[in-house]
């Protein structure tokens, strides 16, 4: 009876809980595997005579500015993935989105290419 309630209430707390703490950490792994990529950009930029790279690759080459591109994680959203796509529009297929465009005024910019909200009800294009 009471033991029974006493083991159950725990897990029952866990269980519910456990899908929204998967998501923050996701969220917050990506959000810093974001400004990994943007400080290497920003240093890239500095080295090149303020340009960017044509594509995010050229960031991992040699290891330079990053080792390699890492995985934007979008718990329940989208696969995890290190996939980039180039524009000046995200898509919502995952991953990243960078505009390697110069001249547009969005050049340089890097998304997490999901147009869903995060915990705190922000659209992942907005960071």
């Amino acid at each position: 009876g009471g033991l029974a309630i006493l083991v159950a209430l725990p897990a029952a707390l866990f269980f519910h809980a456990y899908p929204d703490f998967l998501r923050k950490d996701s969220e917050h792994s990506t959000r810093a595997a974001q400004g990994v990529i943007r400080d290497a950009l920003t240093n890239y930029f500095g080295y090149n005579g303020g340009k960017y790279p044509s594509t995010l690759d050229a960031l991992a080459v040699g290891g330079k500015y990053i080792t390699r591109i890492p995985k934007a994680r979008l718990y329940r959203r989208h696969p995890d993935s290190a996939a980039v796509r180039y524009g000046d529009a995200a898509d919502d297929a995952g991953g990243w989105h960078y505009d390697n465009v110069p001249g547009r005024p969005t050049y340089g910019r890097l998304w997490v290419n999901c147009t869903h909200t995060d915990t705190r009800g922000s659209v992942w294009t907005s960071y």
